[in-house]
């Protein structure tokens, strides 16, 4: 049931709201609470700046690249497995574009379509999760003038992605940092590499 999958959580603050979505959902409607999980991407674009997105578990596909326009939090619930987004086979963009800052947590993102990534990351924090690409770059991280920090994570890229890499590293829009902790990275592809580094400006 959806209320058994995500209930007993309550916001965090008085001020940023949780919404809750859950793999069987097609809800599209109101204000996503325990009680009343929504389908992954109408959670993700009706939140605020500040408010929690909490996935139950199981697996999300998704058709269009979640692209959250403000920070917001999305994350698993932590002690449960971890839900999988897995982007379209015919999705031509990221699984997911997160560069509006915030943090992604305890989430596994796979990316199946050719040259598509499961992540852009820009600023904020991505921790505790696992990111594969069939044929693509796995994740692109983007230097943000806040930092942008991927930690505690297994990034990979498939055999397929021939002289692709499992993280890339590349200057944002204005500049700044990138930091990579605890990252276990294989790129595994006829040329490729674990990680490759085009920035120029940052640490």
């Amino acid at each position: 049931a959806l209320v058994a999958a995500v209930a007993g959580l309550a916001p965090a603050t008085a001020e940023a709201a949780q919404r809750f979505a859950h793999p069987g959902s097609k809800l599209t409607s109101g204000t996503c609470d325990a009680s009343a999980a929504c389908e992954l991407g109408f959670a993700v674009q009706g939140a605020s700046a500040g408010d929690e997105v909490v996935l139950a578990p199981g697996g999300y596909k998704v058709t269009t690249s979640l692209t959250p326009t403000v920070p917001i939090v999305l994350r698993g619930i932590e002690g449960r497995q971890r839900p999988h987004i897995h982007g379209d086979s015919k999705l031509a963009a990221p699984t997911v574009t997160f560069t509006a800052g915030g943090t992604l947590r305890h989430l596994s993102i796979r990316a199946t379509d050719s040259l598509q990534s499961a992540l852009v990351f820009e600023g904020g924090v991505a921790e505790d999760r696992v990111f594969v690409s069939a044929a693509g770059d796995a994740v692109k991280v983007l230097g943000s003038p806040a930092g942008s920090v991927l930690r505690d994570a297994v990034v990979r890229t498939g055999e397929e992605a021939a002289g692709l890499s499992a993280i890339t590293l590349s200057d944002g829009g204005g500049g700044g940092d990138i930091s990579l902790r605890n990252v276990t990275a294989f790129g595994p592809g006829a040329g490729a590499v674990a990680i490759r580094c085009e920035t120029t400006a940052g640490r």
